[in-house]
């Protein structure tokens, strides 16, 4: 939701602290508090009665676990945002005020008191009335922009004099509980899982039809490649793929599905970690000879390998494989692997320079198809410099199909009452590439 920068050393403090809820008002200095390290993490703040409890996310294998950070806040505060300039997540005060906070590694809260500029709850603005800022993000030029769902209007905070420096009125209420910038624009998504587009120059507001279920998703981060979370409130965080972001009619394709906490109040931001070369190998083996064709009714099992190239670690990946038709029966018994049809989908957790991550997934040629052809794909969290290896060899299987059905051989080719199916015998081969 919203996000801010500390301020510089110096800035007038609150004299006040609450030591038992880890908040601590003042200016706040980095020798004062502990920045994060970022390594691809997703933060997530809940709130916890009057409070909020801020924690850490890491990618696992179908799930995204979340550990807790420091103690649940002795008041509420909203719209998160981390910011890389420090390594300090900010947040707006949600309860009175709209207040200017900081979050450091160990959960502490440094308040740094009232945005100059920014208007207070009860403000009416453009007809709606303003309960508190709980939208926001970094955009490229360095400053915060927050709104309220309910609010026809953004504003932009240089979060180093804690003011808000331009007002953008925008077209219609954006309607999202969260949102964040990639590809030019600050992105969200309503309560029928409508995408919708805010253009941070015009103040345009869209809404696009998606793939997303209706929900409310009050958490909403960017991968490291640009891939947008909308992490709703029941718990399921869904990875979304944005092209054409900046045409008429974007398209959004969901590349993975991961499950987590679920909260009435929701608030996610995101660190992004350095890039790194996630690539993907896939081999058949159907345990026939290589020089045999395969029969119909084998089981044909396929093994695919993520590899980290480095230079960086991973914080975690996803991977597709649109199983080919004329395999039935496909089964995978691997960590974060489903297959919906013929289409397996994983998730994968963090990948250290150098390792490996395998996968399994099984299926049997049942003989409609004379080859088995098919593909998979790795979509890492980080930006990829070499995308050319992010898809794999691709395999082919032949087998033994019957081109003419045995009982219809029989009465076309039968002898004597001794009937018989033409076969094509085929050799078996895969499909390999340097």
């Amino acid at each position: 939701m919203v996000a801010t920068r500390m301020r510089r050393v110096g800035m007038l403090a609150l004299a006040t602290a609450v030591v038992g809820s880890g908040l601590v008002f003042g200016a706040g200095t980095a020798s004062a508090a502990t920045p994060f390290t970022c390594a691809g993490q997703v933060f997530l703040a809940q709130s916890v009665g009057n409070g909020t409890q801020l924690y850490t996310g890491t990618f696992g294998a179908g799930a995204i676990g979340f550990t807790a950070v420091g103690p649940v806040t002795s008041t509420y505060y909203n719209a998160i945002g981390y910011n890389p300039a420090d390594n300090y997540i900010y947040g707006i005060r949600s309860d009175s005020h709209s207040a200017l906070w900081r979050i450091d590694a160990t959960g502490t809260v440094t308040g740094y008191g009232a945005v100059t500029g920014l208007p207070q709850p009860g403000t009416v603005i453009g007809g709606a009335t303003l309960g508190g800022m709980n939208v926001g993000g970094f955009g490229p030029d360095g400053f915060l922009h927050v709104t309220a769902s309910n609010i026809p209007r953004m504003w932009a905070i240089n979060v180093a004099t804690n003011t808000v420096v331009k007002t953008i009125n925008l077209t219609t209420a954006s309607n999202v509980s969260d949102m964040v910038y990639s590809n030019g624009y600050f992105w969200g998504a309503d309560l029928n899982g409508g995408i919708v587009r805010i253009n941070p120059n015009t103040g345009g507001v869209e809404t696009f039809a998606a793939a997303l279920p209706a929900g409310a998703y009050g958490g909403v981060f960017t991968y490291g490649n640009g891939d947008i979370g909308f992490y709703d409130n029941a718990g399921k965080l869904y990875r979304v793929a944005v092209t054409n972001a900046g045409t008429a009619s974007p398209t959004f394709q969901i590349i993975s599905t991961q499950a987590g906490p679920s909260s009435g109040g929701n608030d996610a931001t995101s660190c992004v970690a350095p890039a790194t070369d996630l690539s993907i190998t896939k081999v058949a083996d159907p345990s026939y000879p290589a020089s045999g064709p395969v029969p119909v009714g084998t089981k044909v099992t396929y093994t695919l390998t993520v590899h980290n190239n480095g230079p960086s670690n991973s914080s975690g990946y996803s991977v597709a494989d649109q199983l080919p038709a004329g395999l039935s029966n496909v089964t995978t018994s691997s960590p974060g692997c489903t297959v919906t049809g013929s289409t397996l989908s994983c998730t994968g957790g963090a990948l250290i320079a150098g390792a490996d991550a395998t996968i399994t997934v099984s299926g049997v040629a049942d003989g409609t198809a004379a080859t088995l052809t098919n593909t998979a794909s790795v979509r890492g969290n980080e930006a990829d410099p070499n995308p050319a290896n992010d898809t794999s060899n691709q395999v082919v299987t032949v087998v033994d199909v019957p081109l003419v059905p045995a009982a219809a051989a029989a009465g076309i080719f039968g002898v004597a009452g001794l009937g018989f199916g033409l076969r094509r015998r085929s050799r078996r081969k895969v499909a390999t590439s340097a």
